[in-house]
């Protein structure tokens, strides 16, 4: 596996659950829990994330801010501890790091292209493409739910094996764990209903 696509795979972390047993809960009805979890057009806030690298007992930690939109894809800002820019679509990822500008194509790499569709498709909560990838698991409870995906492919569950994302009124965590035991969590806050634009461009 290339450092472009476990780089992509790393990007994608986190939740803590609110119901330990989301994978005993099978996602029959798409339509209810997409009454619940409220995925608008364009979001926008700050994120705090951690990996816990289980074998190495440490735990890494980031925050910045974070644009998603349903046409445009994934914004990604780290402000803490270095600085960097990543926007990502289902084309191409973009990195901006120290004025310096690198492109990653998809369009010749169909393990990077179905890496950066499982990723928004996540973001976007875009069913479709999440159940070309993984089984989906759902819980609620007064307003909160959580999603779980298990990924259906061996060669996904070495770099993801299983996710959590959760929420009320917008997401929330997103929580993932790989073959090796490490957990990466993804806390979003000060979220609105907006987002400025954004492209990745060569």
């Amino acid at each position: 596996m290339t450092n472009s696509i476990k780089i992509v795979a790393i990007f994608i972390l986190l939740a803590m659950p609110i119901f330990a047993n989301v994978f005993e809960h099978p996602l029959t009805d798409i339509k209810s829990a997409d009454k619940i979890i409220h995925s608008p057009e364009k979001i926008s806030g700050d994120f705090r994330q951690e990996k816990v690298m289980t074998s190495l007992g440490v735990t890494l930690k980031s925050e910045g801010k974070f644009a998603i939109s349903k046409s445009q894809g994934i914004f990604w800002q780290n402000t803490k501890p270095l600085t960097n820019t990543t926007i990502i679509n289902g084309e191409r990822i973009c990195s901006y790091s120290g004025g310096q500008l690198t492109t990653i194509d998809s369009a010749c790499n169909e393990m990077l292209k179905n890496m950066l569709n499982m990723i928004n498709s996540v973001f976007t909560q875009d069913y479709d493409e999440m159940m070309k990838y993984f089984d989906l698991y759902f819980t609620e409870l007064d307003g909160a739910y959580e999603l779980g995906l298990r990924a259906k492919d061996a060669g996904l569950a070495a770099v993801i094996k299983q996710m959590r994302v959760s929420g009320s009124s917008y997401i929330e965590s997103i929580e993932f764990s790989d073959a090796s035991g490490d957990i990466t969590t993804i806390y979003f806050s000060n979220i609105i209903e907006n987002a400025e634009n954004f492209s990745c461009t060569k």
